[in-house]
């Protein structure tokens, strides 16, 4: 009888320990590429389904998970990662703006992750790779660097949606619970939206200081002074690029807004 794939030894990713079947017994990680289940090998769910699987196991291996991803020569779902990420967004944002005066806890749903912002992630991931690069004991391959880079702008932007999500079911309760404090606690989301957005763009650079210190075979502390270093490099260009862009959408919502009017462009 031939032995399975769980059954070879195999060298992890992660630690670079040897060991056999589908977990590394020095850290944890997987070895052996997941099965999928019959939910996602069914068409158009299974797609859905595989986007829900991917952001739960970023969930439970914050760190082993985008970096095992990274470096999986087979992993090329990034792509349909972020475009899944970006269409649950959007589709919040959406849902958001069709509710009158917005949801409790929500009205600052939409400025701490939007379109600049991600120029801004953008921009700053070529700005880390330039710096890994040069400063980096051990350096990692580019496509590496942009697949974590992605997944892990897919793995916020849900993270975005279900932090306002669980926020705003805990201010209804709290609203529903407390009756007579409920205008106080309405005049209260503004400052729990700030903190709770810094929080958020806190844990975001530890995240990514964390994983990609562990990609790049570099403590976290260094790496994240890199990610605050590409971070500042990148406010430059990315500047531009936002001046465009808002210039791009301030001449079509014109146009848009002129066409429906009657007025002349």
């Amino acid at each position: 009888m031939t032995a399975g794939p769980s059954d070879r030894p195999q060298t992890c990713s992660i630690c670079g320990a040897t060991g056999t079947g589908n977990f590394c017994a020095t850290c944890g990680h997987e070895l052996t590429r997941p099965v999928l289940s019959w939910i996602e090998r069914l068409p158009l769910v299974g797609d859905g389904a595989k986007f829900v699987a991917s952001i739960g196991r970023i969930f439970r291996r914050p760190i082993t998970e985008p970096v095992r991803l990274a470096t999986l020569p087979s992993y090329r779902d990034q792509k349909a990662l972020i475009v899944s990420a970006l269409a649950v967004w959007a589709a919040f944002i959406y849902i958001i703006g069709l509710q009158p005066g917005h949801a409790p806890a929500t009205s600052a749903a939409t400025p701490p992750i939007d379109v600049l912002f991600f120029i801004d992630l953008a921009v700053s991931s070529l700005m880390a790779w330039a710096l890994f690069r040069v400063l980096a004991p051990n350096p990692a391959q580019f496509d590496a660097h942009i697949k974590q880079w992605i997944v892990l702008a897919a793995f916020y932007l849900v993270a975005h949606v279900l932090l306002v999500v669980f926020a705003s079911a805990a201010m209804l309760i709290a609203q529903f619970a407390f009756p007579a404090h409920a205008d106080a606690l309405q005049a209260m989301v503004p400052t729990i939206s700030y903190w709770m957005f810094r929080g958020l763009r806190i844990a975001m650079l530890v995240h990514y200081a964390v994983a990609f210190g562990r990609l790049w075979a570099m403590p976290a502390w260094q790496s994240g002074l890199i990610m605050l270093m590409a971070w500042w490099l990148a406010s430059f260009p990315s500047y531009w690029l936002q001046y465009f862009v808002g210039y791009i959408y301030g001449a079509v919502a014109g146009s848009i807004q002129a066409i429906k009017t009657g007025t002349p462009i």
